[in-house]
C-alpha cells in the first residue's frame, strides 16, 4: 500500500475507521468492532498522525482478515427460526394481535405493524434475557456466599459482561443468541469476580467450581462470538 495520507488510507480500508486519542494509552492499537462493523484506532496523547498512518499501513493485511469475520447484520424476519439460549423459536408476525411480544408453542409472536417489529423484538429480548440471566446470576452467587447488588442487561460493544467492586453485574443481551452453556460461563465468570476482582489463580479455581464449561465456552466465543452481533 503506497499511501501517503490518512484520508487515502481510510478510503482503502475494508471498514470505516474511528480514531480515538486516549491519554492513558501507552501505544497505538487497532481493533475491529463486530457491532457496527468499524475499526477503532487508539492513539496515545502525543502520537502523530504520521505514526498512525504508518501503523495502519503495516496492519492492513490483518485488518482485512479481521473484517472478513464481521458478520453481515440482518433484520428479524417473519417466519425465520432463531435460537434463544439454544432453544429454537420461529418469529410469527401477528399484526392484529394485542399481546405485544410473547413466546408461545415455540413461536416468538409479535403483534402490531411490521415497521415496529424490529424494535419490539429487540425490546422483548432484552427483557427476556434479563429475566433468564438474573435467575442464573443469583443462583450461582449463592454458591459463593456473595450478594449481587444489581444486575443489568444491555448492549455492550466489546465485552460479554462486567462486575464492579460494588457488586453490580452487567451482561451483554446478545448472549441470548448463544448456547446456554456459553451464557452460563459468562455469568459464572462475572459472579466469580464478586469474590476475586482479578484473574488470579484463586479466581479461576472458583470459576471452575461454578461451571464445568469454561474451556469449551471460551473456545466457542473465540470462534463464534462475532456472530452474536448479526441482528440489529
Amino acid at each position: 500500500m503506497a499511501l501517503t495520507n490518512l484520508a487515502l488510507i481510510q478510503s482503502q480500508l475494508p471498514l470505516p475507521l474511528k480514531i480515538v486519542r486516549h491519554k492513558r494509552a501507552k501505544r497505538i492499537s487497532l481493533r475491529v468492532q463486530p457491532r457496527g462493523g468499524h475499526i477503532v484506532l487508539t492513539l496515545p496523547r502525543y502520537s502523530s498522525l504520521k505514526q498512525a498512518e504508518d501503523f495502519i499501513v503495516s496492519q492492513h493485511e490483518w485488518l482485512v482478515k479481521q473484517a472478513a469475520k464481521v458478520p453481515t447484520t440482518t433484520e428479524f424476519q417473519n417466519g425465520e427460526t432463531i435460537e434463544l439460549l439454544g432453544e429454537p423459536v420461529t418469529i410469527l408476525h401477528q399484526p392484529d394481535a394485542r399481546a405485544g411480544v410473547r413466546i408461545e408453542s415455540n413461536n416468538l409472536c409479535v403483534s402490531g405493524e411490521s415497521e415496529f417489529m424490529q424494535r419490539r423484538i429487540s425490546d422483548f429480548l432484552v427483557k427476556y434475557t434479563k429475566a433468564r440471566f438474573s435467575e442464573m446470576t443469583r443462583s450461582l452467587a449463592q454458591h459463593t456466599g456473595k450478594t449481587v447488588r444489581r444486575i443489568s442487561v444491555r448492549s455492550m460493544v466489546s465485552r460479554w459482561g462486567s462486575c464492579s467492586s460494588r457488586g453490580d453485574i452487567s451482561l451483554n443481551w446478545r448472549l441470548v443468541f448463544a448456547p446456554v452453556f456459553v451464557a452460563e460461563y459468562v455469568v459464572a465468570h462475572e459472579v466469580a469476580h464478586l469474590t476475586h476482582l482479578d484473574h488470579s489463580a484463586d479466581f479461576w479455581r472458583l470459576l471452575h467450581t461454578l461451571t464445568p464449561h469454561t474451556e469449551a465456552a471460551k473456545a466457542w466465543l473465540n470462534r463464534y462470538g462475532n456472530t452474536l452481533y448479526r441482528f440489529g
